[in-house]
């Protein structure tokens, strides 16, 4: 059963170089990790018992430039027969789940690395487009912003025009029939 998605603590063992099997026989490091801790909330909480992963660099030319400021990070000695590292062993491993043929898998990667790929902004004729798409659609949508104003006290009384023609006199009955 995998493990939760999240961030966790590890130590790292030791790595080994490695290949996929499959038809092209991908070379990659594999750096095993003792997973001891995983973060709730704010908070660091030890797991019952250490559970031990790995993290899978890959050395093709197409993920070298990805995997090589990884192993430069951890202070890798370039030794690829025998790899190691000289930096402090714990970090921060992040944990993702990958579902194929039905199946979940564990995706462990170094924290705020995370395989992202790297990105360019888009040209300024695609910004425009955006821009323009995102005023059409919203504007038949745009709610008022904040409460309705209240609306004038009627405290005191209307004030009659200063033209309107005066109250008749009726005297001291005040009945006017």
């Amino acid at each position: 059963m995998p493990m939760t998605e999240g961030l966790y603590y590890a130590e790292r063992l030791g790595a080994s170089m490695d290949t996929l099997n499959n038809a092209n026989k991908t070379p990659l490091i594999r750096i095993y990790y003792s997973v001891t801790h995983v973060q709730e909330g704010t908070e660091w909480q030890l797991l019952g018992k250490p559970v031990e992963r790995s993290v899978s660099l890959f050395l093709t030319d197409k993920a070298w430039p990805f995997t090589q400021p990884k192993l430069e990070s951890m202070g890798f000695n370039g030794d690829f027969d025998a790899p190691d590292f000289d930096s402090e062993p714990g970090t921060q491993l992040d944990l993702t789940h990958q579902v194929k043929d039905g199946k979940t898998y564990e995706n462990w990667n170094l924290d705020g690395w995370g395989g992202q790929k790297e990105a360019t902004p888009p040209p300024k004729d695609m910004l425009r487009k955006f821009k323009a798409r995102w005023g059409t659609d919203t504007a038949a949508s745009k709610k008022p912003s904040g409460s309705p104003s209240a609306p004038p006290s009627k405290t005191e009384p209307e004030s009659e025009p200063a033209d309107a023609p005066a109250p008749p006199d009726l005297g001291s009955d005040r009945i006017p029939f």
